[in-house]
């Protein structure tokens, strides 16, 4: 079970890849205001509980947003 403050810390997260769009590991780490030792232990819970949302790329180190889409009716 996930304590408040690792839904917290990942949905802040969570929330400057949605705004940025895509964003390098360690800009995020800056952005967040978290240590390189924090990123590491919630970057696997990021990777499964927020799949739908975002994207983490292994080679380039680049977190993206993912695209929504739109189905007209």
């Amino acid at each position: 079970m996930a304590t408040k403050t690792m839904l917290k810390k990942g949905s802040n997260l969570i929330g400057i890849i949605q705004r940025e769009g895509s964003i390098h590991k360690f800009d995020l780490i800056d952005k967040a205001s978290i240590s390189l030792s924090t990123y590491n232990q919630m970057k696997p819970y990021i990777e499964y509980r927020y799949k739908q949302y975002v994207r983490y790329d292994e080679r380039t180190g680049i977190w993206s947003k993912v695209k929504s889409e739109v189905i007209d009716s």
